[in-house]
C-alpha cells in the first residue's frame, strides 16, 4: 500500500519530478497548440477529454468509447493495428500513442513526415503520472495536468485512508484464460490491486504479465481471483480445484468493469475502487465504482 500511494505524494514532488527535457520543451514551445489530435489508445482519448482538449481530436481507435463524446470521433482503425493512411487522412499536427503498443518505425516515420508523433509511457503508475504532464505540455494545458494529477492525489490519499489499516488479501488478477496471463506487481494494474487492499501473489521478478499454469495457481492459495471480462475466462476454469482458498471459499469473480482497472488514464482510482469493493465487500458492493 505505502509503495502504491508514494506514486502520488507529495503533489509538489510529483509535478517537479517530470519536468519536460530542454529539447522537448524547445519542440513544444516553438509550436502552436495542436488543433488536430489523433490519439491512437482509450487511455490516452480519456486522457486528452479530462484535461479538457476533447473537441480537437480528429481521430481515434475502435475502443476509445469513454466519454460519451469520444464515440463522436472519426475512427482510424482497431487499437494497436493503425497504419499510416488512415492516420495522415486526418490531417493531423499531433499523434499521441502509448509507447510499446506501437509500431516504433511508424512514429520514426510520421515524426520524418512532419506529423508531430509521441509515443507515451503508460506501464506504471509513475508513467502514467508523468505522461499526464507531459500531454498538458504537448496541448499547451498545464494549468489542467496540474489539477488533473492533484484530483488524482486526492483519490490517492482517501483510498489510503480506506484500505491502509486493513489486512490485504491474497489476490491473483487474471488477463487471459488461454494461457492463463497474470498481472503482476509490476504493472500498473497490480499497483491498483495493491492500492485497493490486495496482495498480489504474483512474484514481482520477471514480466509485468506473466504466464502461469493452473499448478501455480493453487500453489499460491489465493483468498481471491479475479477475472477480467477480457479474459473471457469464468469461475468454472477453476471449480475442480478445491483446495484453492479463492475457489473453496466462492471468491472466483468476473470484473464486468474492467475498462477502469485495464486502462491507464484518469479513472485510476475508479479501478482501485473496483478491485477493493472484491477484496473488502465491506467497502462497497463487489465491483462498483465509487
Amino acid at each position: 500500500m505505502a509503495a502504491a500511494l508514494r506514486m502520488f505524494l507529495p503533489i509538489v514532488w510529483l509535478l517537479s519530478s517530470c519536468t519536460p527535457t530542454p529539447s522537448m520543451n524547445r519542440a513544444v514551445e516553438s509550436r502552436r497548440a495542436p488543433e488536430r489530435i489523433v490519439s491512437l489508445a482509450p487511455g490516452l482519448t480519456e486522457l486528452v477529454f479530462a484535461l479538457g482538449a476533447g473537441e480537437r481530436l480528429v481521430g481515434s481507435t475502435t475502443a476509445c468509447d469513454t466519454p460519451e463524446a469520444a464515440q463522436a470521433v472519426s475512427r482510424v482503425g482497431d487499437f494497436g493495428t493503425v497504419g499510416h493512411e488512415a492516420i495522415l487522412g486526418r490531417t493531423p499536427d499531433l499523434v499521441l500513442a502509448v509507447e510499446g503498443a506501437v509500431d516504433s518505425r511508424m512514429v520514426v516515420e510520421l515524426n520524418a513526415m512532419g506529423v508531430v508523433t509521441q509515443a507515451l509511457p503508460m506501464g506504471t503508475i509513475a508513467e502514467i503520472r508523468t505522461t499526464i504532464q507531459r500531454i498538458g505540455v504537448l496541448l499547451h494545458v498545464s494549468e489542467n495536468a496540474r489539477r488533473l494529477l492533484s484530483s488524482l492525489e486526492s483519490d490517492w490519499r482517501r483510498l489510503g485512508h480506506a484500505h491502509g489499516s486493513k489486512r490485504p488479501v491474497r489476490t491473483l488478477l487474471v488477463l487471459g484464460a488461454r494461457p492463463l496471463h497474470v498481472v503482476s506487481p509490476k504493472s500498473f494494474a497490480g499497483e491498483l490491486l495493491e492500492a485497493a487492499g490486495g496482495l498480489n501473489v504474483v512474484s514481482s521478478e520477471g514480466p509485468a504479465y506473466p504466464t502461469w499454469t493452473l499448478e501455480q495457481v493453487v500453489a499460491a492459495r489465493p483468498e481471491v481471483i479475479l477475472l477480467t471480462r477480457m479474459s473471457g475466462a469464468t469461475p468454472a476454469l477453476f471449480e475442480s480445484w478445491s483446495s484453492i482458498p479463492a475457489v473453496r471459499d466462492g471468491r472466483v469473480h468476473v470484473l464486468t468493469q474492467d475498462d477502469q482497472v485495464l486502462r491507464p488514464g484518469p479513472r485510476l482510482a475508479e479501478g482501485a475502487n473496483i478491485l477493493a469493493g472484491f477484496l473488502h465487500p465491506a467497502f462497497g458492493k463487489p465491483g462498483e465504482a465509487r
